[in-house]
């Protein structure tokens, strides 16, 4: 047992060395809180002061018409924000005199052409000057229908559409959006929640398990792997990398976890999320239990390869391979966002090599019958003891030591059967 917690404490001190680990786990779930603090502060003031700063602040503007095109100026724009000048001359004397921001200039053959020019005194690409142009395109259109304000109110909105989405169900047909998925016209966040989700747990199940991986190859090509074995056997060796990277792994997802679940449950305000909407608790634990499995199964798999990986360079396409059951997964989910409970999906979302990432992603659509649930954590936990017995066989010092480069045909015969690539 000690020799176990000597391993399980060396790589708890490798990884809490690393910038990158640190920045990861710490850094980013810091900035997204701060920025949500500040963006949910400013959404607290009182609807009216929010009101107020949102309401666009008109500027005076002239035009002159040469035509005679504009005979009145709609009732229902304000007073003296646009201003009749004779002459270009004296508009532009205006312009100088700060009465006016800009103005333009209304062509005798507009009605033919609908050229219009604007003229204001420099060009800022990420101003908002001339956003307020509408107020002369409304004013010639109205002069335009002969003064008929009901006509060019019909003319300036042809049409007011009301989509009835048949694929919504329920609440969101009412406008709401209860539940994240593809259907959710409410809130682009809780549409695209399950694509983050997923992103984020399959980068967490990868990176915590490769680490392993990672750290075993560069310890074979740097030969501390025989100190390490002549102080530990291979069987404490594998079962404190696992257990030690396991605890990163559950404090990264912890933290990342609980910084969702505080934002989403704190932030319905700043982040415009319909009412009543709050990610349950209940989620929050399965997605644990999830994880746990999901990086059991995957780092005795990348413990494995880390036995056969002669040395650092060939980490990463190691990785890929032991890792590809979770990226095809991964890719096939992305695929099916418009069918989260298809025959596919479910598939994917049972068997254990996919569903730590694919049951998470059907989880946020929150519609997966209970069996399913139960069934995919039964074959999970099967899968993460068969996978264990079977790297523990294959596990040995032999094979540790050995310089022979990985293939896949390899590490699932050492797998199945240890003894023929140990003996």
């Amino acid at each position: 047992m000690q020799k176990l917690t000597r391993i399980l404490t060396y790589e708890l001190k490798t990884s809490f060395r690393r910038p990158s680990f640190l920045f990861i786990t710490f850094g980013i779930p810091l900035a997204a809180l701060i920025i949500f603090l500040v963006v949910n502060a400013r959404t607290a003031k009182s609807p009216a002061t929010v009101e107020k700063e949102a309401e666009p602040q008109l500027v005076n503007e002239g035009y002159i018409d040469p035509g005679g095109l504009v005979q009145k100026i709609p009732w229902d724009l304000p007073q003296n924000v646009l201003r009749a000048y004779p002459s270009e001359d004296q508009a532009l004397s205006a312009l100088e005199a700060g009465e006016i921001r800009a103005y333009y200039i209304v062509p005798a053959d507009y009605a033919q052409t609908g050229k219009l020019v604007y003229v204001r005194p420099e060009y800022i690409p990420l101003s908002d000057q001339g956003a307020q142009d509408w107020i002369m395109r409304w004013t010639l259109l109205y002069n335009l229908v002969g003064g008929d304000m009901q006509l060019a109110r019909r003319i300036w909105q042809p049409a007011v559409i009301t989509e009835n989405n048949l694929s919504v169900q329920g609440s969101e047909l009412s406008g709401e959006c209860p539940m994240p998925g593809y259907t959710c016209e409410s809130s682009a966040l809780l549409r695209y929640l399950p694509m983050i989700i997923l992103v984020f747990f399959f980068i967490a199940i990868m990176t915590t398990a490769s680490l392993l991986l990672q750290n075993m190859s560069k310890e074979k090509e740097n030969r501390l792997v025989e100190i390490l074995l002549n102080s530990a056997s291979p069987t404490e060796l594998l079962v404190g990398k696992v257990t030690g990277l396991g605890i990163l792994g559950l404090i990264q997802v912890t933290i990342y976890l609980g910084t969702i679940y505080f934002i989403f449950n704190r932030g319905r305000l700043a982040l415009n999320l319909p009412p009543g909407y709050a990610i349950p608790p209940e989620f929050i634990a399965l997605g644990f239990v999830f994880f746990v499995l999901g990086y059991a199964v995957y780092a005795f798999m990348m413990a494995a390869a880390g036995a056969m990986v002669p040395d650092a360079k060939s980490y990463t396409s190691t990785s890929m391979i032991v890792g590809s059951p979770l990226y095809i997964g991964y890719i096939c989910t992305l695929m099916l966002s418009f069918n989260p409970n298809g025959t596919l999906a479910t598939f994917l979302s049972l068997f254990p090599l996919t569903s730590p990432v694919v049951m998470i992603w059907r989880l946020v659509h929150g519609d997966v019958p209970g069996w399913q649930l139960l069934l995919a954590v039964a074959l999970l936990i099967v899968t993460v003891i068969l996978v264990a017995l079977a790297v523990g066989r294959m596990f040995r010092a032999q094979l540790l030591l050995s310089g022979q480069s990985f293939s896949a045909r390899r590490y699932l015969l050492a797998l199945w059967k240890p003894e023929v690539v140990t003996g």
